[in-house]
């Protein structure tokens, strides 16, 4: 398991911020980091676009798709097959 102190040595998350990449096949943007469980939050740069629900479910505005990828394997093992699919273009 990585612990507290191996997580100090994965490169800093948030310099990810704001680089375009592709997630399998799909041009994004990195437009988040949550630091728990560590996921990085990518805004599609497509040009389709989805209903964005507000706080109660409601359609509300009309956006770019957003994926989640998370950092970790849920045993916190190793890398995710998720994140390990990126392939940065910035």
């Amino acid at each position: 398991m990585i612990d507290e102190e191996e997580m100090l040595h994965l490169p800093n998350l948030t310099d990810l911020l704001g680089l375009r990449l592709l997630f399998r096949g799909e041009l994004c943007r990195v437009v988040e980091v949550l630091e728990v469980p560590p996921t990085l939050v990518l805004e599609s740069l497509g040009p389709e676009f989805v209903i964005e629900p507000d706080a109660y479910g409601r359609p509300a505005k009309m956006g770019h798709a957003i994926r989640l990828v998370q950092v970790m394997t849920s045993d916190r093992l190793g890398l995710s097959d998720e994140l390990l699919d990126l392939e940065l273009l910035d």
